[in-house]
């Protein structure tokens, strides 16, 4: 990070993503579990991967939209 207001902004940002991620994915290994109980736990892994690989993707791109390469935001009333 570039400095401390990114810094921030990012853990912001990625607590939230890892909550919704692990919302997610709780409701995602449930209904797994009860569709096909032998597969729950395959089909929970990879929807959580798959998940972090997005929320990660997510993340950057929000810093991407509210800082420029420098780490000074963009638009300063929208943070």
């Amino acid at each position: 990070m570039r400095n401390q207001e990114t810094w921030d902004f990012g853990n912001l940002i990625g607590a939230k993503m890892m909550l919704w991620v692990g919302v997610s994915s709780f409701i995602v290994g449930i209904i797994a579990h009860f569709i096909a109980p032998l597969w729950s736990m395959g089909i929970s892994t990879f929807f959580l991967v798959v998940a972090i690989f997005l929320g990660i993707f997510w993340c950057e791109r929000q810093l991407e939209i509210h800082f420029d390469k420098n780490g000074k935001p963009l638009n300063k009333g929208k943070l």
